[in-house]
């Protein structure tokens, strides 16, 4: 995810997701790896590694 947000500089909850799900190699990306991706994405928010800025999500520097 972070390094999809490097690319990006910023995304959408949902774009994040189909994106990474792509970046590892998924063709789509199905609920159960959106609910992967998702609990993957709220621990790297609360570590602080990726904010969310009403609903932009970006890097943290």
């Amino acid at each position: 995810m972070l390094f999809v947000l490097g690319q990006a500089l910023s995304s959408g909850r949902d774009d994040l997701l189909r994106e990474t799900a792509s970046v590892l190699g998924y063709s789509r990306l199905t609920e159960a790896s959106r609910r992967t991706l998702d609990g993957v994405l709220a621990a790297a928010v609360a570590a602080g590694r990726i904010t969310d800025d009403d609903g932009r999500l970006r890097a943290a520097l």
